[in-house]
């Protein structure tokens, strides 16, 4: 799942994740999740703030045990300030020049395993040429016509 939002109008919410399970009760568990993300970015909270409520509510009305990868990051347009927090998604990174690659470190646990986990957000800053890449495992687990995995390089 990936969705962005603009909040006003200088951020810019960006989201993606991916849900343990397959099929409606999949589906059914992200729509929640991205309800509860979007209802409380439209409030002005921060990204671990975001994470943080989002957590809990899924972790204490969760019965059938399931969960969520997620990066969320909000973009602050005329500064390019990125405000970002990671719940155990595969690591995004920035292209400066389309050749220096830096990765967004800082992952935590998985959303809705443990109501006690107190998510980190991390601040870095965009350059005008600069290009965010995001992506699921289904992209760095797909297969090339060799047969052979991609991976992350």
């Amino acid at each position: 799942m990936y969705n962005y939002l603009l909040i006003d109008d200088d951020h810019l919410a960006i989201i993606i994740g991916d849900v343990s399970g397959k099929g409606v009760s999949a589906s059914l568990f992200m729509m929640r999740v991205m309800t509860l993300i979007k209802d409380q970015l439209l409030l002005g909270l921060s990204p671990s703030e975001v994470f943080n409520i989002t957590n809990k509510r899924i972790h204490d009305n969760n019965e059938n045990k399931m969960f969520l990868s997620s990066w969320l990051g909000i973009i602050e347009i005329s500064s390019g300030k990125l405000t970002y927090v990671n719940a155990g998604h595969n690591i995004p990174f920035i292209s400066h020049n389309h050749s220096n690659h830096v990765d967004l470190d800082g992952s935590s646990m998985v959303l809705g395993i443990n109501n006690n986990i107190k998510y980190i957000q991390h601040e870095t800053t965009l350059n005008e040429q600069d290009r965010l890449y995001l992506y699921t495992d289904g992209v760095t687990e797909a297969f090339n016509k060799n047969n052979e995995q991609f991976s992350k390089e």
